[in-house]
C-alpha cells in the first residue's frame, strides 16, 4: 500500500507496471537498465520534459485507451507505447542527464578539494563513470539510428568527455592523499 501527499497543486502522471509487463516482450531481460530512470534512484525518476510534452501526453492517453478496451493484443500494445514512451523521455532528458552528471562531478570534485573525501566517494566517483560511459553509449545509439539527430546529440559529447579526464585527475589527487 502507497500513501502519495503532495503539497500545492500538483500535476503529473504516474505510472505503474509490473518489470515482468515489459522484460516477457523483450528478449534481453536487462533492456530496460539502458534507461537511467530505472537506476532504482528516486533522483533519476524525475525528470523535467522539455521538447516532447505532447507527444508523451498522447502516448499515456493511447496507453490509458488500450487498458480500457478489450481488443485484440491490448497487452502488447501497452508494452509497444510503454517503449515508445521510454525512448520519446530519454531522448529529452540527454540535456537533464548531463547536467546531472556535471553537478554531481562538482559535489564530488568539492569534497575531495576540502580534503573530506572518504571511500563512499571514490565509489561514487566509480559509479559517475559508469553512469558517463552508460550515457555516451545511448547517445552514440541515438546517433546511428537516427542520423538526422548526429548533431543535435554530438553536442552533448564534450561535456562528457570533459568530466571524464577531469575525473582522472581527481581519482589521483584521491589516491595521493591517501597512500602518499
Amino acid at each position: 500500500v502507497h500513501t502519495w501527499n503532495f503539497d500545492g497543486e500538483t500535476d503529473g502522471y504516474i505510472i505503474n507496471f509490473s518489470e515482468q509487463l515489459m522484460y516477457s516482450f523483450l528478449k534481453e531481460g536487462q533492456y530496460l537498465e539502458q534507461f537511467p530512470f530505472f537506476s532504482g534512484a528516486a533522483k533519476d525518476g524525475v525528470i523535467q520534459l522539455k521538447k516532447n510534452k505532447n507527444i508523451i501526453e498522447k502516448l499515456l492517453q493511447q496507453i490509458i485507451t488500450e487498458t480500457e478496451t478489450n481488443a485484440a493484443m491490448s497487452t502488447e500494445m501497452i508494452r509497444v507505447h510503454l517503449l515508445s514512451l521510454f525512448i520519446t523521455v530519454l531522448r529529452d532528458s540527454v540535456p537533464n542527464a548531463v547536467a546531472y552528471l556535471e553537478r554531481e562531478y562538482k559535489v564530488i570534485e568539492q569534497t575531495v578539494n576540502e580534503s573530506r573525501a572518504t571511500d563512499e566517494d571514490t565509489k561514487k566517483l566509480k559509479e559517475l563513470s559508469t553512469a558517463i560511459d552508460h550515457l555516451r553509449g545511448q547517445i552514440e545509439a541515438i546517433q546511428l539510428n537516427e542520423p538526422h539527430r548526429a548533431e543535435e546529440m554530438s553536442r552533448w559529447d564534450y561535456p562528457l568527455k570533459e568530466i571524464k579526464t577531469k575525473m582522472v585527475g581527481l581519482r589521483y589527487q584521491m589516491f595521493k592523499r591517501k597512500y602518499l
